[in-house]
């Protein structure tokens, strides 16, 4: 298991990245025996630096939800990342490109929980009971390590993933809000706006956070988001037919000339 001191040392270089706006090399480049219990002790680290700071848990996010994905990254789980207060943005922000390292958008579905889920074994009428409401989203990812080295051409692992908080940077909310008892489980959408898998399989998937992130280390948050990651592609046209409700949402592209690029999703 990894020490306290090294976990710390990696999360440090992590938040370097982040505030600097410069990739870091993967964290396997130079310790390339660390696992996935490693990965989640430095993202940990980092989440208690950002709390030390002043930042608020408030709640997880899921990615790696598809076979082809969790495939290709060679396990056989989701992961998951924390959400910070100043995570959280609501529809019409803008989002300057050059604010962070290597940021992409993805649809999501949050969840918004009303009620503390908790404990070893928690079901898919738990986490519909304590839902307040539902709403499209989009999430916001950012790469603070190499996605592939410059220098050996290799990609990222899992392990490096899950140690940059699950390439979580923040979440843009949607304005319709779904109560839970008109999602329809075993259908492929939460009406009114489109879902690309079936209801339950997200459902079992916020189950899942709880208990893998209770084991990893308890959080005392009042009230949280469960993100479940949907697509790994920018396409502002499903992104629109997604996620109805988040409008004007600007992205800047900045270059290093300073001319700056718009495209609205």
């Amino acid at each position: 298991m990894i020490s306290a001191e090294l976990a710390l040392e990696l999360a440090k270089r992590h938040e370097w990245a982040r505030t600097e706006v410069k990739p870091i090399d993967p964290i396997t480049v130079d310790h390339p025996d660390l696992d996935i219990a490693d990965a989640y002790a430095v993202q940990q680290a980092w989440v208690d630096l950002q709390i030390a700071n002043g930042a608020h848990m408030v709640g997880r996010k899921i990615g790696l939800t598809s076979r082809a994905m969790q495939q290709q990254m060679k396990i056989d789980e989701p992961d998951f990342g924390a959400l910070l207060d100043y995570m959280i943005m609501r529809s019409g922000v803008q989002l300057r490109h050059a604010d962070y390292v290597d940021p992409k958008l993805e649809v999501e579905i949050a969840f918004i929980i009303g009620q503390r889920l908790s404990g070893d074994s928690v079901t898919v009428e738990e986490v519909l009971e304590a839902t307040q409401y539902i709403q499209p989203a989009l999430e916001l990812i950012d790469a603070r390590s190499y996605r592939v080295h410059p220098v050996t051409k290799q990609p990222r692992t899992i392990v490096d993933t899950i140690a940059d908080n699950a390439a979580d940077a923040g979440v843009i909310l949607g304005g319709n809000k779904v109560a839970p008892a008109d999602v329809d489980r075993d259908a492929g959408r939460v009406r009114p706006d489109e879902a690309a898998e079936r209801v339950d399989d997200v459902l079992q998937q916020v189950a899942w956070v709880v208990v893998g992130a209770g084991i990893e280390r308890r959080v005392h948050d009042k009230s949280a988001a469960k993100f479940r990651g949907q697509s790994n592609a920018m396409n502002s046209r499903r992104i629109r037919n997604i996620a109805h409700g988040l409008a004007g949402i600007r992205i800047d592209h900045d270059d290093v000339s300073g001319t700056g690029d718009e495209q609205t999703a």
